[in-house]
């Protein structure tokens, strides 16, 4: 057992737990692999009923991945004149993992507090019980670091209301904390505040999931939200991205449109292009499907050069100030 995956059988359940809270718990390859190793134990287990997923600290469920090693392999092979297939690999065994837990044959709760982003996401999104604190912080902000929203994030954002999946993976904004919003977007299933946590996951272990029922989340609209995804959803259903950029910079439509569409446009023009035609293509696909067109992308990222640039920019020289090669190679 890896010292940043804790892993034990209490009661009912078994108990995961991300151990690393100086990182906000993100994600390595040794912790991948230890939580499948994991997950694959308890699967004939008769005593594990259910598994329980959380993370350490006080900042958050998990970061995503530990994306500053991916860029070392990554760009030192490519200097090489070799292809990232060690880079590749991070990503290939995390969406294994992505998949095999959406098909888990036992219900997996997880419990998200904070932040909760990237990988963290894609660990969290397949869980038949996704438990929000109070101080849920969601984002796929992968458009930022020269990336796209992977981990099969793309087949729950094609599935939210409004179009707002396509806002969501486009400007990688985070929302929350706000679980009615977090509810009707499908995101969390149940409530819990912080302070009840400990308690409550004791009575989960000893009584079974079926306690859950009594902290389901109401799947309210936000109003606030529903006004503007109103007035905005038609910019987000447009059929080509140059068009949705339009519909935003004309401001006929919500007056923050044309401060969304400037913001948008300083990522990576090669990953917003990407993303927005991973979304449209993902809406009537499977899970499985957009895990492996993922497997694919990705492979195609580690090639380009925003990628790198991306993660260098806020990640390895924090400078925030990345320079983009462009759209390039794109179709």
């Amino acid at each position: 057992m890896t010292e940043f995956v804790l892993s034990e059988i209490k009661d009912r359940g078994g108990c995961l737990m991300l151990n690393r809270p100086f990182s906000i718990n993100a994600l390595n390859l040794a912790m991948i692999r230890e939580i499948t190793r994991v997950l694959k134990e308890w699967e004939t287990n008769p005593q594990v009923e259910f598994v329980l997923l959380e993370g350490a600290g006080d900042k958050g469920f998990c970061a995503g991945g530990d994306i500053k090693i991916v860029y070392l392999e990554g760009r030192d092979a490519l200097a090489k004149g070799e292809d990232a297939t060690a880079a590749l690999r991070f990503f290939e065994e995390e969406y294994a993992l992505n998949k095999y837990m959406f098909h888990y044959p036992k219900p997996i709760a997880v419990y998200m507090h904070g932040i909760t982003m990237g990988g963290g996401v894609g660990l969290s999104a397949p869980c038949k019980y996704r438990i929000g604190a109070e101080n849920l912080k969601w984002a796929m902000p992968e458009t930022g670091i020269g990336f796209f929203p992977d981990v099969g994030a793309a087949y729950y954002l094609a599935q939210m209301p409004y179009n707002a999946g396509m806002n969501l993976g486009l400007t990688g904004n985070t929302i929350g904390p706000d679980n009615d919003l977090l509810a009707a977007l499908g995101i969390i299933t149940h409530v819990t505040p912080l302070s009840e946590w400990r308690e409550t996951k004791k009575r989960i272990l000893y009584q079974g999931v079926s306690l859950l029922d009594d902290f389901k989340a109401e799947a309210r609209t936000a109003p606030g939200f529903i006004k503007f995804m109103n007035k905005t959803e038609a910019a987000w259903t447009q059929n080509d991205f140059e068009s949705l950029i339009k519909k935003l910079m004309t401001g006929g439509l919500h007056e923050k449109g044309p401060d969304t569409a400037q913001m948008i446009m300083k990522r990576s023009p090669h990953s917003l292009i990407r993303t927005f035609l991973h979304l449209q293509w993902a809406k009537d696909k499977s899970f499985d499907e957009v895990i492996a067109q993922d497997a694919k992308l990705a492979a195609a990222f580690l090639q380009h050069p925003d990628f790198y640039e991306g993660i260098r920019a806020a990640v390895v020289d924090k400078d925030k100030k990345p320079k983009w090669a462009g759209a390039k190679q794109v179709a």
